[in-house]
């Protein structure tokens, strides 16, 4: 059973689909990737995370992450590699320079399965129920093509061949095909359309003479567009951006995480501590270039979680240099869950001291976190992961105030 509403999926994806001549000459219909998105999300009631810089498109009612892909194929009885994951910054740090094909292969499947599974335990999502909603592009039709999206099996993790170039292995888990190329930094999944669940094929007539035909009043483009019914938009991109700041799980004046406060304030010397003790760092350089984001320190506000959860936080600390959470082992759980396998692994390190390392930021992908500001009167803010990269990223966007700027 496909997770869509197909006659509303089917009607809409024809109408769109026949204006493929306004952009292409090729036989196969032309579908912009966020158009097919938005139109899976809106025939499944998902909620939609496309916008997200994280593993999944979309999450299901029933709590399934899903990847919307949409590409052409010569035919609906073939396969197709398609492009899965992307790792420029971890390359860019020089973590596959000089490994061999196999030990490659390993660590970005490593490298692609504590993303993918610490973007599932941030949202909540059933990796189990997770799949891949497909809309596969040949000529004159399309078909929806749905399977598992899972985990790589790293221990049964084999190289199809040991001849393949360097940097560029091929590789198998014995359930899905996977190819890694260096030059791009990207991993790259085979998609069998001959396995697992494909629709009915729907057939697209596209329409030579769009042009002429939106001009003569096709699609109501002519009532549209009359003076007196035409109201300019408001642009809709710059509305959908909240005022934000970025920051960061590691201290800026060594690029590395401290080993005794911010997440690892529960390491801390001194009074004895407790697993949970942490907060997220509000560093100078924000503070400097956003005095007023935040209530004044020691005021509470109201902070969402991506899973939809919220908590009462404030800005605290010495110059306000902290963001935490009451209780403080509300916003920790979640740091926590983020980076660590499970609890247990979490909780593990209080007994051995093992503080947070950059090196555990790294593994999943995330070394900062966003804070948007959803509403200002009633003092509620939106909390969500953000890649590596992200907070110098923010910081080289943003100017300093005109007293402080050289």
């Amino acid at each position: 059973m496909l997770s869509v509403d197909f006659e509303k999926y089917e009607r809409l994806l024809k109408a769109v689909a026949s204006m493929s001549r306004l952009y292409s000459d090729s036989s196969s219909p032309y579908l912009n990737s966020r158009f097919v998105e938005k139109l899976f999300v809106y025939t499944s009631t998902a909620k939609d995370f496309s916008r997200r810089d994280m593993s999944f498109d979309a999450q299901t009612e029933l709590g399934a992450g899903v990847g919307v892909k949409t590409f052409v194929a010569n035919s609906f009885r073939t396969t197709k590699t398609e492009k899965v994951a992307e790792f420029t910054a971890d390359a860019t740090r020089g973590e596959f320079k000089g490994l061999p094909n196999d030990e490659l292969a390993y660590k970005v499947a490593t490298f692609r399965n504590a993303r993918v599974s610490s973007d599932a335990r941030i949202y909540e999502i059933d990796m189990e129920k997770s799949f891949y909603h497909c809309l596969v592009r040949a000529a004159d039709g399309c078909l929806i093509h749905e399977e598992p999206y899972s985990l790589i099996d790293v221990d049964n993790l084999k190289l199809e061949s040991r001849l393949d170039a360097p940097g560029n292995p091929k590789f198998s888990d014995g359930i899905n095909n996977y190819t890694f190329s260096l030059s791009k930094n990207t991993l790259f999944k085979t998609f069998d359309l001959q396995r697992y669940q494909n629709s009915k094929v729907i057939e697209v007539t596209l329409i030579d003479d769009i042009f002429e035909r939106l001009l003569h009043g096709a699609f109501g483009l002519a009532d549209f567009v009359s003076p007196t019914n035409f109201n300019e938009p408001e642009d809709a991109a710059s509305a959908a951006v909240l005022p934000h700041v970025i920051l960061p799980l590691y201290s800026t004046r060594t690029k590395q995480v401290a080993a005794r406060s911010g997440i690892n304030q529960w390491n801390a010397e001194g009074r004895e501590r407790e697993f949970g003790e942490a907060y997220i760092p509000h560093p100078k350089e924000v503070r400097r270039r956003y005095p007023n984001f935040f209530p004044p320190k020691d005021e509470t506000f109201t902070l969402r979680l991506p899973d939809g959860s919220q908590m009462s936080a404030k800005v605290c600390q010495q110059d306000g240099k902290a963001i935490m959470s009451n209780p403080n082992s509300l916003l920790c759980d979640w740091l926590f869950r983020m980076i660590d396998d499970s609890p247990a692994v979490s909780k593990a390190r209080m007994a051995t001291g093992r503080a947070y390392t950059m090196e555990d930021l790294l593994r999943v992908g995330r070394d900062s976190v966003k804070i948007s500001l959803v509403d200002e009167a009633k003092r509620i803010y939106e909390l969500e992961p953000m890649p590596t990269g992200s907070f110098d990223t923010f910081l080289s966007s943003t100017a300093l105030p005109d007293d402080e700027s050289d």
